[in-house]
């Protein structure tokens, strides 16, 4: 193994511990401050470390310029703005296990976008992987009965909204960069989550104490920020599919640990049992056949 693939590796572990603790932190974070301030308050957090590392890579104008503003608009609102919203108001809403393991459904996302869009038909591996992975999200939603709650409901929509906004990301992305494509996602998300904010929070900005500030400026940073950036890092060194498929089976057990951490949560036993069928789901989807030709920056994240 390279240097640069050790690196990688490492690269790789550290985005797994910044987005697993997504799940576990916001549900943490909701349940004290309303979701639309918090979520204003993080991604603005978010919008500020980024812009000023665009400008330090001299980027910044890109993400105003004209050419990739129609395209950059859709993009956040989708990849930040709703996606946000859905996550937060969607983990006030339910338990922190479910949030962890509903947020697990994105690589069915991904490879249905794929088949849309590139016209690749899965493989009978991805569709034994993705009917895996269907069935482990009916069982975490299952709770005795069959009414699907409202917070699992919106997590599980959360996904699918990285995914449509990752495909139109490709549309820019080159001669886009990385650090101005995350700038542009955060400041123009922010500008939305800000706008909603305005017109439908009940909460006021009088009311965010340092603890909530505290927490803003963490998940800003840590786990939007960072998570981002940890990212491009590990696709710089491996190869997009090997990143993937290390990190996607790891991020649902690492959420998992983290949600007991931190919520002292554990998971029940249709949750468990559909823990178990994710992880090889997710691995069967994300791992192709070594004939399989891979269309290009295929699942993408950002």
């Amino acid at each position: 193994m390279t240097r640069p693939e050790k690196t990688g590796l490492w690269f790789a572990f550290a985005e797994v511990m910044a987005v697993g603790l997504v799940p576990a932190f916001s549900k943490y974070a909701v349940s004290r401050v309303d979701p639309l301030l918090y979520s204003a308050l993080a991604v603005c957090v978010a919008a500020a470390v980024s812009l000023g590392l665009a400008t330090w890579h001299g980027e910044l104008g890109q993400v105003v310029d004209p050419r990739f503003v129609g395209w950059l608009i859709p993009i956040s609102l989708l990849g930040t703005t709703a996606t946000t919203l859905l996550l937060f108001i969607g983990s006030r809403l339910t338990d922190g296990v479910s949030a962890a393991l509903l947020l697990q459904s994105e690589p069915v996302y991904s490879l249905a976008l794929t088949w849309l869009v590139w016209q690749r038909t899965p493989s009978h591996r991805q569709l034994v992987g993705t009917a895996l992975i269907l069935l482990g999200i009916v069982l975490v939603l299952y709770d005795g009965t069959f009414r699907i709650g409202l917070g699992g409901a919106l997590i599980l929509l959360a996904p699918l909204g990285w995914q449509v906004s990752h495909m139109l990301a490709l549309r820019v992305m080159p001669p886009m960069s990385p650090y101005a494509l995350t700038a542009a996602r955060y400041l123009y998300g922010g500008a939305g989550l800000v706008l909603t904010q305005m017109l439908f929070g009940r909460a006021s900005v009088r009311s965010v104490d340092a603890t909530a500030l505290a927490m803003a400026t963490f998940h800003g940073v840590v786990l939007f920020f960072c998570g981002t950036l940890l990212w491009y890092e590990t696709i710089r060194r491996l190869d997009l599919s090997r990143a993937t498929a290390i990190v996607t089976p790891c991020e649902p057990v690492m959420s998992l640990v983290l949600v007991w951490a931190l919520l002292g949560g554990l998971p029940n036993i249709y949750q468990a049992i559909g823990l178990l069928l994710l992880a090889p789901g997710m691995w069967l989807v994300v791992v192709r056949a070594k004939a399989a030709v891979e269309p290009p920056h295929a699942g993408l994240e950002l």
